[in-house]
């Protein structure tokens, strides 16, 4: 009588903290099609801990927004796992190209929803209010933006990233 077994394997991969949340804001930068020179401006700004909110808006051709993909960092609870030492996280097969489900699934609403309205990509970034702005722009190349005007009333809704739980992922859109 022959017998069949079955094998699961099961890979992870360790990263440093802040690396995991630059690769994952890298990650999403770029499949928004946010232009390179702007990824690699905030990649340092998360790198120093100077941005808190990044929101992609998604533009039509009169400027205005009909989706956004927001990506929230929580400084103080990122210094809470440094603190306790938890300098690394640990990802499974789950993460997809290194990417967190969450994410990857919010990207794939904005991309989904900027395809079908012929949307361009816009990137807008927020500092902790207890750095000074002025200094943090001339550092990146930033200047202040103006508001941005909405095509309607957004709602959508945003998630945390549970071995990340620092970074919040959201998904607004004009219904």
């Amino acid at each position: 009588m022959a017998s069949t077994y079955t094998r699961t394997t099961t890979t992870t991969k360790t990263f440093t903290r802040i690396d995991l949340l630059k690769l994952q804001v890298v990650i999403a930068l770029r499949r928004a099609r946010v232009d390179a020179s702007m990824v690699g401006k905030i990649r340092t700004g998360v790198e120093k801990g100077w941005i808190e909110k990044i929101v992609v808006y998604g533009v039509d051709s009169g400027g205005q927004a009909w989706c956004q993909l927001t990506m929230k960092i929580d400084w103080a609870q990122h210094q809470l796992h440094l603190t306790a030492g938890r300098l690394t996280v640990s990802i499974d097969d789950r993460w997809t190209n290194d990417t967190a489900i969450e994410l990857d699934e919010t990207l794939d609403l904005f991309e989904q929803y900027s395809r079908a309205k012929g949307l361009s990509s816009r990137a807008y970034v927020w500092y902790p209010s207890r750095l000074d702005r002025s200094s943090i722009q001339k550092a990146l190349g930033f200047v202040t933006a103006t508001p941005m005007v909405w095509a309607g009333q957004a709602q959508g809704a945003a998630m945390k990233i549970p071995e990340l739980d620092e970074l919040t992922v959201g998904f607004d859109m004009v219904p």
